[in-house]
């Protein structure tokens, strides 16, 4: 992943599979909590976009995942929350290289 682009706040996670993201959804978990170091989460990406300024978000380093389903997809397994205080719609922009299909 080399950029992310959000049009209001939000926390946005990126998953390698669709089980990694269901066993990543913990009630009452702060949306500040990464994913816990050292384990297989499976969690690409966790962003914490919260204000204006970040919600252009260029990786450096760069965000390296790989889909784990089997056979591979090109699915993106992704969680938005929104953490602007206000019910408003996200969109969500994704800017990526693939290294190989």
């Amino acid at each position: 992943m080399v950029e992310v682009q959000v049009t209001s706040a939000a926390r946005v996670r990126v998953y390698a599979n669709a089980a990694s993201r269901t066993a990543d959804t913990v009630p009452g978990r702060p949306n500040t909590m990464p994913p816990t170091p050292g384990t297989q989460h499976g969690v690409i990406l966790d962003l914490f976009l919260d204000t204006s300024d970040k919600f252009q978000w260029v990786m450096s380093p760069v965000a390296d995942g790989a889909n784990w389903d089997s056979p591979q997809t090109n699915n993106l397994y992704v969680t938005v929350t929104n953490i602007g205080g206000t019910a408003v719609p996200i969109t969500v922009s994704f800017t990526y290289i693939p290294q190989e299909s």
